[in-house]
């Protein structure tokens, strides 16, 4: 029993001496890589929100897609209307500025349109030409703020 005793001590003392490591927090990530280029913020109604920002820390580009993936491993469509109230919410129409212009192009269902406010333009992505009014991501970018390199952009990951 004594042995027992000794040995279950021995085995109690090594664990607890063992490194325990601690989990990351953003203040390390940024001592290490600086501040960050891009954020993700989980929007209400299953959409996710990737923000980037400009040399000087402004905002200069959001892309708003769905939360769930497709088949494909892609951001499922959604309406047309549940982006667009997504859209309202994270710039309302009156903080756009006044419309200047629209644009849309298609192909086989797929396609992309745009339309330029004074302070913002929003473009739209659709991929599934089954899915009539659905739309697969929406990009804002602030006029007149440039971004980063296109680099730092693309190495973006969602989750």
């Amino acid at each position: 029993m004594f042995q027992r005793s000794v040995s279950t001590m021995l085995l109690l003392v090594a664990f607890f001496s063992l490194p325990l490591t601690k989990a990351q927090v953003g203040s390390d990530w940024r001592k290490r890589y600086g501040p960050p280029q891009a954020e993700l913020y989980i929007l209400p109604r299953g959409f996710v929100m990737t923000v980037f920002y400009s040399e000087e820390r402004q905002t200069c580009k959001a892309v708003i897609e769905s939360k769930a993936l497709d088949s494909q491993g892609l951001p499922s469509q959604q309406s047309k209307n549940s982006v667009e109230a997504i859209l309202n919410e994270v710039i309302p129409l009156a903080d756009r500025g006044p419309q200047i212009r629209s644009i849309g192009l298609s192909s086989s269902g797929s396609g992309i349109a745009s339309v330029q406010y004074e302070r913002i333009t929003v473009g739209f992505v659709k991929r599934d030409p089954t899915a009539a009014d659905n739309v697969a991501s929406a990009t804002i970018r602030w006029n007149g703020v440039k971004c980063g390199s296109p680099d730092e952009e693309s190495n973006a990951i969602r989750p």
